[in-house]
């Protein structure tokens, strides 16, 4: 079921099997029965924590695309135009200009 699920979710092979091996290995350090314990997990701490926030990230990529953020909507506006218009808003009231930059940090 798992491979399935991921199959369907991700479309490019080579993101596939990235994908694939990640969860395998988040997954290995809490399955007792293959190895994975709590000395497993704190030896391996700095690869799960990596392996769940990739995870996660094209989890949110995939929903959001590059926009990790909620926006109010309006009764007839669809998801992404309540993202573009939040984007335009900010970009409007931060004055800012093409090519400039902002790093939105929470």
């Amino acid at each position: 079921m798992q491979e399935q699920a991921v199959n369907r979710f991700y479309s490019d092979e080579r993101t596939r099997g990235r994908v694939h091996g990640a969860i395998n290995d988040y997954l290995g350090f809490h399955d007792e029965s293959n190895g994975g314990d709590v000395e497993t997990r704190k030896a391996g701490y700095t690869t799960m924590i990596n392996h769940y926030y990739d995870l996660v990230t094209d989890f949110y990529e995939h929903g959001w695309a590059k926009s990790f953020h909620f926006a109010p909507r309006f009764n007839s506006e669809s998801f992404d135009a309540s993202l573009a218009r939040s984007e335009h808003f900010f970009a409007l009231k931060l004055g800012l200009a093409p090519g400039m930059k902002v790093l939105d940090v929470g």
